[in-house]
């Protein structure tokens, strides 16, 4: 009697599933604006999944697109990873997020989702042709119409459907040829436009598998198969037509990966219209603070926005060190000339060559991607005119900044800044610094308050100053010592 009783439940053991264990799908959220920071956050997300043992990744997409050099690196990331992959268009995947969701092997996408529109920009016929092949191949190698995916880029395509139900994107003149001929067929895109696709008509040419409200509903219609030895992913509707032994993935266990404190910053900050704003700050913040006494708000602010750049850069594994580096010394060389050296020559030149070679090179300018930074650090450049015509409208009329700003000129009552041509007469005349001195300043010499400088020693309010020489508009004053008197 025992040993039918273990045959029996040996009998039915044998009957359940080998992987008893619920199914484990982890889910990597990809919002707002592509960049860098994005990318990191991704690449860890399906590290964590393929060290955990998960069977799916599911890419929950809401983009209206960004850097393409970021989205690259994540299609790799994607394309590389052995685990089956899924794209949830929630609600759009627009320009690089359309690239991203056409890498994976399984597209789903909401009643009201959108998926295209992948001009890239600058829309010059290089870059055009480049993006045009990068979304062919991936459109191939995942089993979709490369002629589509083209035509989501190329307006200059026409899309159409022929009589006997393919799917062609032509150029104007073989359009036209085929019109000559006439040849019978449906226009789906016409030229001049980027194909942008809703919910129905991705999935009627082939570029979604399914429409799902939700992410419970999308996993009741897809499963788990085995394809050539390889695990895959496949609708249930379709495994089910082709008579495919499948595993469904309905009540998976989902498991969301979450953003770290320093990927957030990274995100925000290689987000291309923050990196612009927070540049347009940070130099703008300097170039205040080296017209004012002291150290100020604008200084700290500045500093801080630039920290926050570089840093979060950084966190995006960037080589933005040696960025910051080339940056520190053409800022050096930049204070050398305004400082110390009269006029404005080569250190002055090389300095401002250093700064903007630092800035393009934290901005990923590696592998062709300079275009995409040039456009950032242009952005910057307008944001900073912008926010500095704002600034000199409104600053000058404010209390703190006639009593800080090292002043061009003065009134008479309030002592004043001879111009250059008679700042020659006060050459060995003493005064005292009416301001710290770091090494600019402000002092009252022979009865006139004087836009001065050090030899490069910090000198504090109140003390006796000498003018050891004139250069131009700039007096170099030095401290004069008690045993001088």
């Amino acid at each position: 009697m025992g040993s039918f009783r273990l045959a029996l439940a040996l009998l039915l053991l044998s009957s359940l599933p080998l992987n008893a264990s619920p199914l484990k799908a982890f889910r990597i959220n990809i919002r707002n604006a592509i960049g860098n920071g994005l990318r990191e956050y991704v690449s860890r997300g399906v590290r964590t999944a393929e060290e955990e043992g998960a069977d799916l990744l599911i890419f929950d997409i809401h983009t209206p697109g960004g850097a393409l050099n970021a989205a690259g690196d994540i299609i790799k990331t994607i394309t590389d990873s052995e685990l089956p992959s899924v794209a949830f268009v929630n609600d759009e995947a627009i320009s690089a997020g359309a690239l991203i969701a056409l890498s994976c092997d399984l597209i789903a996408i909401t009643p009201k989702g959108t998926i295209g529109d992948a001009q890239p920009i600058p829309t010059n016929p290089k870059t055009v042709s480049y993006v045009v092949g990068r979304i062919r191949s991936i459109a191939e190698m995942r089993g979709r119409s490369p002629d589509v995916a083209a035509a989501m880029v190329d307006k200059d395509l026409v899309l159409v459907r022929l009589k006997d139900g393919t799917v062609k994107a032509l150029d104007p003149k073989a359009y036209e040829a085929m019109l000559d001929r006439g040849i019978g067929m449906e226009v789906i895109s016409p030229q001049g436009n980027v194909l942008t696709l809703s919910a129905k008509r991705a999935v009627e040419l082939g570029v979604a598998d399914l429409i799902a409200e939700d992410l419970e509903r999308l996993l009741r219609g897809i499963a788990l198969v085995e394809l050539k030895g390889e695990r895959g992913v496949v609708t249930v509707e379709e495994a089910e037509a082709k008579g495919l032994a499948y595993t469904p993935l309905a009540g998976a266990e989902v498991r969301d990966v979450p953003l770290t404190i320093a990927e957030r910053i990274a995100v925000f900050v290689t987000n291309p219209f923050i990196a612009s704003l927070l540049l347009s700050i940070g130099i703008l913040g300097l170039i205040i603070e080296f017209k004012t006494v002291g150290w100020g708000v604008a200084g700290t602010i500045g500093l801080l926005c630039l920290a926050l750049f570089f840093g979060g850069h950084m966190i995006a594994k960037i080589d933005a060190g040696i960025g910051l580096l080339i940056f520190i010394v053409g800022v050096g060389l930049l204070l050398l000339e305004i400082f110390v050296i009269p006029g404005f020559g080569v250190a002055g030149i090389s300095g401002i060559a250093l700064i903007i070679a630092g800035l393009l090179f934290t901005l990923d300018t590696a592998a062709g991607r300079l275009s995409a930074a040039a456009t950032t650090l242009a952005q910057a450049v307008i944001m900073m005119a912008v926010l500095g015509g704002l600034l000199i409208y409104i600053l000058p009329k404010t209390s703190l900044w006639k009593s800080t700003v090292l002043q061009a000129e003065e009134s008479v009552e309030g002592g004043y800044t001879a111009p250059p041509s008679e700042l020659a007469r006060l050459e060995g005349k003493r005064g005292v610094s009416l301001s710290p001195l770091r090494p600019s300043g402000v002092a009252l010499i022979d009865g006139e308050r004087v836009d001065v400088l050090t030899e490069g020693e910090f000198v504090e309010p109140n003390v006796e100053v000498e003018v050891v020489r004139v250069e131009g508009g700039k007096v170099v004053v030095r401290p004069v010592r008690g045993d001088e008197g």
